[in-house]
């Protein structure tokens, strides 16, 4: 992208030189974006003559996950790390190559390293090295996060009154993808179940739990009855025979894999190694639930949306939306 020099400097990059100056951290990554004729990790004009020499930037700059793109014009513009499991372009025999070209010196080395090992002696990670925990205060910030969620839900409309629900309801059908609307949890993106033991979650109400303790506070004696949605001639059948239907969906996009289109993705059942992909999002994702294998039942949401409103009007939908 080619970005004017005065919107570059007064737009884009003042939140990072506020940052810079007034937090003044020890690192930052240089990330994907090819701005003004190089790419982040490379961009002389960034790292060293705006970071460096405008904002007296001291510390040291690593690579987000294969955001660099040379050996040669990353380590000019003096990143100091390249963060991946494997190194692409700052491994021994490039660099020992690049030296041997004269294309970078033993000083352009040093000024992209000695940053990185100033800060450690500064945050005395050579005598004391991190080794613990540090403790966190986990309630206090679940408490912000809560607060920021809850500050987030938007009510885009609510023409027929259904909202708030009456006390008067007898029963509410429940119908989405296990994610959104049964457990309301995400598996771990690479599957691996060790993962589910390092994320601390504070607050583990499903929508179902949610829904009969609104019903508690308000007098309310409705049953909710869950549906998954993959049926969606069940799913229609449970709505024409409910007082209110809460149909609750949503978007999963993530790192590597952002939305392409507007339409809501479907979503399987099977958490297994999926094979067909979904053309709805790219093939190399990645993501279980987004890509069907051979057997496989999935909720095809915008469909689910059309029919289980059809059937009752009486509907509120939910839409879980993230950035990716």
């Amino acid at each position: 992208m080619h970005i004017p020099s005065r919107a570059l400097h007064e737009l884009y990059l003042l939140p990072f030189e506020m940052v810079v100056k007034d937090a003044q951290p020890a690192s930052l990554m240089c990330a994907y974006p090819h701005i003004n004729g190089a790419y982040a990790c490379d961009n002389h004009a960034l790292l060293v003559q705006t970071l460096r020499q405008r904002w007296d930037f001291d510390g040291w700059v690593e690579s987000d996950r294969r955001a660099m793109h040379s050996t040669v014009d990353a380590l000019l513009a003096g990143v100091g790390y390249e963060l991946d499991s494997e190194p692409r372009f700052y491994t021994e025999n490039k660099i020992m190559a690049a030296l041997a070209a004269g294309d970078i010196t033993e000083q352009h080395i040093d000024a992209a390293l000695r940053p990185r090992h100033v800060k450690m002696f500064e945050f005395d990670q050579f005598e004391n090295p991190f080794n613990q925990i540090i403790n966190v205060d986990l309630d206090t910030n679940a408490a912000k996060a809560r607060a920021l969620v809850e500050g987030g839900i938007t009510l885009l409309k609510n023409d027929g009154g259904t909202l708030p629900l009456k006390p008067n309801v007898q029963s509410i059908a429940l119908i989405g993808h296990k994610w959104f609307a049964g457990s309301a949890t995400m598996p771990p993106r690479n599957l691996s179940p060790s993962e589910l033991t390092t994320v601390v979650a504070p607050y583990t109400v499903t929508p179902k739990q949610g829904l009969e303790n609104t019903l508690t506070k308000i007098g309310g004696s409705a049953t909710v009855t869950y549906n998954d949605g993959t049926d969606i001639a069940s799913a229609v059948n449970l709505a024409m025979n409910s007082d209110v239907v809460i149909l609750m969906v949503g978007t999963n996009p993530r790192e590597t894999r952002d939305l392409l289109k507007l339409t809501l993705p479907t979503l399987c059942t099977n958490d297994g190694d999926p094979s067909d992909p979904d053309p709805s999002y790219p093939s190399d994702s990645g993501l279980p639930g987004t890509i069907k294998a051979a057997g496989e039942v999935c909720v095809e949401q915008d469909q689910l949306v059309r029919e289980v409103a059809a059937a009752n009007p009486n509907n509120v939908v939910v839409l879980y939306s993230a950035g990716g």
